[in-house]
C-alpha cells in the first residue's frame, strides 16, 4: 500500500470507505486560457506537500486524484496531475473551467494559502513488461499521457 505526502490508498469497499480525502494549500495558480462562450478556460494549480523534499508517492499510469468542494462528500471529480511523479514539495493540476462547474468553479475561487481537500483515485498497475501500448486522451487528460509515456519508454517500450 502506497502512503506518502497525505495520499492515501484506496482500498474501496462499502461506500466512502477507504478514500481518505486531505487538504493540500494552493501555493500558485496560473491562468492559462481564460474562459469565453465558445470554449471553458484553463488554469494550472500547484499546491505545496508537507515538505519540500516529499513527492505524491505514486506514479503512472493513474497520476489523478479526486477533489471534493467544501461540504460536499459526494460530488467529488478527478483530476489529472500534470506534473512528475517525482517532483518534490508540490504538486500541479490542469483544470478546465466549465460553466456553472462545482468543483472546477470552487478550484478557481481558491486563493494562495486555502487548501483544496484531495483523495488518490483507484489505480491499476502497470505491467512490468508492456512493449506496445495504445494511450487515448480526451482534453486536459493529455497530461496524463505524458507521463504514462515516458515511462513506458524508460522501461523499454519502443515507438512506433
Amino acid at each position: 500500500q502506497i502512503s506518502c505526502c497525505g495520499i492515501m490508498p484506496s482500498s474501496r469497499g462499502p461506500m466512502l470507505s477507504g478514500v481518505r480525502y486531505r487538504p493540500f494549500p494552493l501555493a500558485e495558480k496560473e491562468v492559462l486560457k481564460e474562459s469565453t462562450e465558445q470554449s471553458p478556460g484553463l488554469i494550472r494549480l500547484t499546491f505545496s506537500l508537507s515538505t519540500p523534499e516529499d513527492t505524491l508517492g505514486f506514479g503512472q499510469p493513474g497520476t489523478a486524484v479526486k477533489v471534493r468542494p467544501p461540504g460536499s462528500w459526494l460530488r467529488s471529480r478527478p483530476y489529472s496531475i500534470c506534473s512528475s511523479p517525482s517532483r518534490a514539495g508540490s504538486f500541479q493540476l490542469l483544470v478546465k473551467l466549465y460553466p456553472g462547474g462545482r468543483v472546477s468553479g470552487h478550484l478557481n475561487t481558491l486563493q494562495t494559502g486555502q487548501a483544496a481537500w484531495f483523495a488518490k483515485t483507484r489505480t491499476k498497475p502497470m505491467a512490468e513488461c508492456v512493449r506496445k501500448a495504445g494511450l487515448i486522451a480526451l482534453g486536459v487528460g493529455i497530461s496524463d499521457c505524458i507521463h504514462t509515456a515516458r515511462s513506458l519508454l524508460e522501461g523499454g517500450a519502443s515507438c512506433g
